[in-house]
């Protein structure tokens, strides 16, 4: 056999979209290579048979002719066509009849050999079944002319005894003459309820839905009609439902051959209509959670060695293109070199293994763009679907983003381990001015007693600031901070600030350009811890015997305050984050400099819940500015 490509894959896409049954198979065996969704229908499978000899996909039809009228179109070459054929296929168990109209075409290579089978089908069951009714009811009509009694009773006990609903109205307000127990059914009504009465007497809900109208066209016009899933609303047990029926309708005739009555053919579909939208809801409520969760999608066929992403999966491993993609080149490929052992492990010795993992499949990993070379953290969680026999046959699944998880991860991390050093260091400064006190206690003349009691006093006010920042965090996020506004002089706050910072920056000499009073409406505490921090941030980011400059001014109905030293600056892409929560800057300059990274974050938080505006304005190197507004009282 040649081992020429089956089909593109695009046109792979076209079938599986189409309406029309279509399944493609390959060798003697009769191998079912590809089956879109309307073919598995037909044969009430799902997509585990795919890859499977239709024997054993479908193993009814052994004993049945299609096997081998397949075998001998791939055998010879030339096609088979088949109308109103009938098959018996297994549903829940039991076999049932359908009627069929089938091609096989024999797919040809260059060389005029055919490599594969074609199989078109449309199910015509209730073509046939309805035809084999109409069949009967127009004989039964034929042989009214030569005993209309006769006939009538024949026609009536066929109807009776018919496995779909039918009813034989009479006249011109069709009244019901013949009825079977599943038309009777369907319409929700008992006998007695119908029999001998026009039809919309005895279904009142029909009004308005169109129904006369077409009994009319049928009844004066001659004309037949079919519906396929027709929306009824019926009124069974009391209750309105929304229904969906294929109907026909049909003439009768008498041995005059002029229209005295109709006959109606129905079947309810209800409940194929409302799976089929459900499925195409749970489709879509699927596609949209996986698009609002930002998640791409894998589809890996293990013995074809095909693969499939979606473009956010294409994305996560920095693809943007839509070429064909590859289990090696693309997937093992775009591993993190630190992660590409352990997740290959994982997959061939743990996933691929039906009895060791079920198929399950989560794991967590890094990539590397292979366009952009950035590196990302994803969670990949899937399952593999095994063949009879334990081997791997499709592996599918979902991959998410964490990047941002494990950011948060990492730097929850070094806030901890930065908490504890910057809470031990006091804490070890405190505990030594204590024992030195004890051991002094006894002596009157230890005049270096107040000294040692101011640098303890130091120590804990830097441990109660840090932990009274930890706290206003906490009501900050939770919503509990409470601003007590109340109206006062900015430029003398600034001015008490200032003095405050002093003494414990002798280092520093600290310049303020005071202007005329400018009175606002704030917080007053809050607002001196915003300049307070702003100011320790100047002296421990400048060198010493520098000077900062701290200024204030009106500017159209806002007050401005700007600090400004002469430090070591701030690059451009750190300012972007210099006020979000826990962000320190990289850099080796500042390593030896303690901190947090809350205290400009709790600065911005206070400006913004007074309707202002904060932001820095620096250069490495040469220092930085720090400008707030904040509305005039």
């Amino acid at each position: 056999m040649s081992t020429t490509p089956l089909l593109p894959t695009q046109l792979l896409e076209v079938l599986s979209r189409s309406n029309r049954a279509t399944a493609i198979y390959t060798t003697n065996d009769i191998i079912i290579e590809w089956a879109n969704d309307a073919m598995l229908a037909f044969w009430h499978r799902d997509k585990s048979i795919i890859g499977l000899p239709l024997a054993e996909g479908v193993p009814e039809l052994k004993g049945q002719p299609f096997i081998g009228i397949l075998q001998n179109v791939l055998k010879t070459g030339t096609d088979s066509i088949g109308e109103g054929i009938a098959a018996e296929l297994a549903v829940k168990g039991k076999l049932q009849t359908f009627y069929f109209d089938y091609e096989y075409r024999a797919i040809k290579n260059d060389a005029g050999q055919p490599y594969c089978i074609l199989h078109t089908a449309t199910d015509v069951t209730e073509k046939i079944l309805n035809r084999h009714a109409l069949k009967k009811a127009r004989e039964l009509e034929e042989a009214q002319k030569r005993a209309l009694v006769e006939s009538e009773q024949n026609l009536r006990l066929v109807i009776l005894q018919a496995p779909i609903a039918i009813a034989i109205f009479r006249g011109p307000t069709y009244i019901v003459e013949t009825v079977n127990a599943r038309a009777l059914e369907l319409w929700g009504r008992t006998e007695t309820e119908v029999m001998r009465k026009p039809i919309l007497e005895a279904m009142p809900e029909l009004e308005g839905q169109g129904i006369k109208a077409l009994l009319d066209e049928v009844y004066h016009g001659g004309k037949s009609f079919s519906f396929t899933e027709l929306p009824v609303k019926l009124t069974r047990q009391e209750k309105v439902e929304d229904t969906f029926i294929n109907f026909v309708y049909e003439p009768l005739y008498d041995a005059n051959n002029a229209i005295n009555g109709l006959i109606t053919i129905g079947t309810e579909v209800t409940d194929q209509v409302n799976a089929r939208r459900e499925l195409e809801t749970a489709r879509e409520n699927l596609k949209l959670s996986i698009d609002a969760a930002e998640m791409g999608t894998f589809d890996m066929d293990i013995k074809k060695g095909t693969m499939y992403w979606d473009d956010r999966c294409r994305e996560l491993f920095g693809i943007s293109n839509h070429n064909e993609v590859n289990y090696e080149k693309d997937f093992v490929g775009g591993l993190h070199p630190d992660d590409r052992n352990r997740i290959i492990n994982i997959i061939d010795n743990q996933v691929m293994v039906q009895a060791i993992s079920n198929g399950d499949y989560d794991v967590e990993y890094r990539t590397v763009g292979a366009e952009d070379g950035k590196t990302r953290w994803v969670r990949a969680k899937g399952k593999v679907y095994f063949e009879d026999d334990g081997t791997p046959r499709r592996f599918i699944g979902a991959v998410l983003d964490i990047t941002e998880q494990k950011h948060d991860e990492q730097r929850k991390n070094d806030f901890i381990g930065m908490v504890s050093h910057e809470l031990k260091t006091p804490l070890t400064s405190l505990s030594a001015y204590v024992q030195i006190m004890q051991l002094k206690a006894q002596n009157d003349d230890y005049k270096a007693m107040p000294d040692t009691l101011d640098k303890a006093n130091i120590q804990v006010k830097r441990m109660s600031t840090m932990i009274n920042g930890f706290l206003n965090m906490s009501r900050l996020e939770s919503g509990k901070i409470l601003l007590e506004k109340q109206i006062f002089d900015l430029v003398g706050l600034i001015a008490d600030t200032i003095a405050e910072t002093m003494p414990a920056s002798l280092s520093h000499h600290i310049t303020f350009a005071p202007c005329t009073a400018i009175i606002i409406n704030a917080d007053r505490v809050k607002i001196g811890s915003v300049i307070s921090n702003v100011l320790s941030n100047a002296v421990k980011y400048s060198p010493k015997e520098k000077s900062i400059h701290v200024a204030c001014q009106k500017i159209n109905g806002m007050a401005q305050v700007s600090i400004t030293d002469q430090g070591i600056g701030i690059d451009q892409q750190d300012t972007q984050k210099l006020f979000d929560r826990y962000y320190r800057v990289e850099n080796p300059n500042h390593k030896h400099i303690s901190g947090f990274g809350i205290g400009l974050y709790l600065s911005a938080e206070i400006i913004n819940r007074h309707n202002g505006k904060i932001w820095v304005e620096s250069k490495l190197g040469r220092g930085s500015t720090f400008y707030f507004r904040l509305p005039l009282g």
